[in-house]
């Protein structure tokens, strides 16, 4: 390492000591680097990899903004200090741990209070700073609003309610949740739908038609919820291309013929030149003539579609392309037995030709069909989505997106519906007075909208950095590449590193204080899990910034045991083909991979705890509490794996989210109480007596249920269950 190097280290990590080979490794003392990050007198860029204390590092550097600077210069109103975290929850926690911290200094004794300053300070605290230290909380709690520590959307709501004239909406918008933005969306598609009904000749119906043939109507509100987020990027694309153009468009890029359809391109593959039938009819003839089954049916099966018209080609054309093609759609591995190919060494490359004539084919109709599908989405979902803006602009009312979207238009400088000239002048100047330090979390997770949001505000805000040599104001903000949740409102990590080098040349050209920190001391994951995390990024092109937050972990927890494992894929057991004219009276049995995956986490965990296999790190043998598993998104995954632990008798905590009335427990209480509203419903009694608050066995309930001319309640009334009537009465 070079004394370069070595010196770079030690700004970021603080001291250097050296391993057993005499070389030069990272203090594992992880609150050199924390409090380089939270210093307050320097705009911070921190890359926080997972459990390396993220969030003390955030409300370290909140602690220290609010502390005083010097016995003569205050600290930063609470006031004008910005948080922006990524969730509520993240904001919960964060402003929580705050006001417990503050709490606890008001009443701490003074060695402890000393200490805890000593410890966030890096040295020993001034007496100026323990006695505004202990009046702190008061401050914060007397402060109108306190402390702004909130997501985003929050953030814009509040711009929003302030400009509301300026950024060209009602003054008293209310924001829709996401219950009542979905039944507004549903009224908007069920206009259009009526529109496209009464003129079915149009454009829209056509489209209408060909999605409704090809997905459901869950996907299509799917995708209705994707492109309603991406409007603001639709109607550029419509804007610069116009939907009449957009076909053509996207054919050119797809490189595609903008004449082609479906129908021409199978028309197309069904008239053969005269020798590729010759040969094909050659083919089928040998594949028949041999003694093998599979032979046989093959070779029927291109007999029967070579020597048919060109109509009954275009008909049969799938159970053509399944002599060479699998259920999945892939080329069958042998197209012909080995020995019959011994003997006809020509018939491989007849068949292999054809099969990947075929495979062309179902890629440029993919292409075609791509191409057509997506310009009706989007000249159908651009219809209900206006309709969609229209209701709200009606009700007076904005979702989620529309606080980014009208926030963005707001301090971008863009043209805003219903006024004649925009005004981010005045609103900027505005915020910039209000706002002296900017907090951003979770920046991986930002994407470029919001981006260009939060570039606004700081745009003003290191505008006036040299005239207001008093302030120091700054900006921090904290992310990891590696944790982005690429599909989660359009975050755009590669926007991370964009940013940092936007932000380095704002604040470096007003001569004040940026430092890049790398916090990479893991509290939470042993050295081979980091280990392995590392050697994943080091590969080319996982690395995008090999100079800044290059990963190189290092675990606190030493002497502690760590395990990456791999498993192979779980897949769907083959299920055999069945035949579409026979009864579905056969009850068959076929396993998902995830019910499979599912089955060998329950199976491993169970191995561990019979086996008494050791937890290295605690010195004893493994207990179902010792183990936690984690998935990307609580699907019926989740249930599965819950199911799997129950009959193996493993205790599990379940689910840590659930939705209330999906539960049977919450159901069977809903019945009971439904039942003592409304006595003579008899699916919901029904329900209730086979309930475990009752148990009836299904005989005795059929028993029941049978042969009555009254109500079930009635009967029940009648019958010898003497019990479950004093109960229900």
């Amino acid at each position: 390492m070079t004394k370069d190097q070595t010196a770079q280290k030690m700004n970021q990590s603080g001291s250097i000591e050296t391993n057993s080979s005499g070389s030069p490794t990272r203090s594992l003392d992880p609150n050199v680097s924390q409090r380089q990050a939270s210093e307050p007198n320097s705009s911070v860029w921190v890359g926080a990899s997972a459990g390396t204390g993220k969030t003390k590092v955030l409300t370290d550097r909140v602690l220290r903004l609010l502390l005083p600077r010097s016995k003569e210069i205050s600290g930063t109103p609470a006031h004008k200090i910005l948080c922006l975290t990524f969730t509520k929850a993240a904001a919960s926690e964060m402003a929580l741990r705050i006001n417990n911290t503050l709490a606890d200094w008001a009443i701490m004794d003074e060695p402890k209070l000393i200490e805890k300053l000593e410890n966030l300070l890096g040295r020993p605290p001034k007496d100026y700073e323990v006695k505004e230290a202990r009046k702190l909380f008061a401050q914060v709690i007397d402060t109108a609003g306190g402390l702004k520590i909130m997501t985003l959307h929050s953030f814009c709501q509040s711009v929003l309610g302030r400009f509301p004239l300026e950024a060209g909406i009602t003054p008293n918008f209310t924001v829709l949740d996401e219950s009542d933005a979905d039944t507004l969306m549903i009224q908007a598609q069920r206009f259009i739908y009526r529109k496209a009904q009464a003129e079915r000749s149009s454009a829209l119906a056509k489209a209408l038609y060909n999605i409704a043939s090809t997905i459901s109507e869950d996907q299509f509100m799917m995708l209705l919820k994707d492109m309603a987020k991406e409007r603001n990027e639709m109607r550029k694309t419509i804007g610069n291309w116009g939907i009449e153009n957009f076909h053509s468009k996207l054919c050119q890029f797809l490189n595609i013929d903008p004449a082609l359809n479906h129908h021409t391109l199978t028309s197309d593959f069904c008239d053969l030149d005269k020798a590729a039938e010759q040969n094909l009819r050659m083919a089928g003839a040998l594949l028949f003539e041999s003694d093998k089954k599979t032979d046989q049916a093959r070779g029927e099966t291109i007999l029967n579609w070579i020597n048919a018209n060109h109509q009954t080609r275009i008909s049969q054309l799938q159970s053509y392309f399944s002599a060479y093609l699998t259920q999945k759609q892939t080329i069958q591995k042998t197209l012909a037995t080995k020995g019959l190919i011994q003997d006809n060494p020509q018939l491989e490359d007849i068949l292999a030709k054809e099969a990947n004539r075929i495979m062309d084919h179902l890629n440029h109709m993919k292409r075609v069909q791509c191409a057509a599908l997506t310009h009706d989405l989007f000249l159908l979902g651009s219809a209900i989505i206006n309709r969609y803006q229209e209701l709200k602009q009606t009700k007076g009312v904005l979702d989620y997106d529309d606080l980014i979207a009208k926030t963005f238009q707001l301090l971008n400088n863009e043209t805003i519906e219903n006024l004649a000239e925009p005004m981010p002048g005045w609103v900027l100047y505005k915020l910039d007075q209000g706002l002296d330090h900017i907090l951003i979390d979770e920046a991986q997770d930002t994407n470029p909208e919001q981006w260009a949001i939060i570039k606004a505000l700081c745009e003003e805000f290191f505008s006036h950095l040299a005239e207001k040599d008093d302030v120091t104001r700054t900006v921090f903000t904290v992310g990891d590449e590696k944790q982005s949740i690429y599909s989660f409102q359009r975050a755009s990590p590669e926007e991370f590193e964009t940013t940092r080098g936007h932000f380095t040349r704002k604040v470096t050209e007003t001569g004040h204080n940026w430092n890049n920190v790398d916090l990479n001391i893991s509290f939470r994951s042993t050295r081979s899990v980091l280990e392995a995390v590392d050697m994943v990024f080091s590969q080319e092109g996982l690395n995008t910034d090999p100079g800044f937050g290059a990963s190189s972990h290092i675990s606190y927890r030493r002497g502690q045991a760590g395990l990456v494992e791999l498993w192979p894929l779980f897949e769907n057991e083959e299920q055999e083909e069945i035949d579409p004219w026979e009864p579905p009276i056969n009850v068959i049995d076929t396993r998902s991979g995830a019910s499979l995956c599912a089955e060998s986490i329950a199976n491993t965990i169970q191995n561990w705890c019979e086996s008494g296999e050791t937890l290295e790190s605690h010195g004893r043998a493994i207990t179902p509490g010792d183990i936690m598993i984690l998935v990307r998104t609580r699907t019926a995954f989740v249930n599965q794996i819950v199911r799997a632990l129950k009959t193996r008798n493993i205790p599990v905590s379940g689910h840590d989210r659930m939705v209330l009335n999906d539960q049977l427990a919450v159901q069977d209480l809903l019945a009971l109480a439904e039942f003592a509203l409304l006595s003579h419903d008899d699916l919901t009694l029904a329900c209730l007596l086979k309930s475990p608050l009752i148990g009836l066995d299904e005989d005795s309930l059929f028993d029941l249920a049978i042969h009555r001319n009254t109500s079930l309640w009635e009967a029940l009334l009648e019958s010898e269950h003497i019990e479950i009537i004093a109960f229900l009465q």
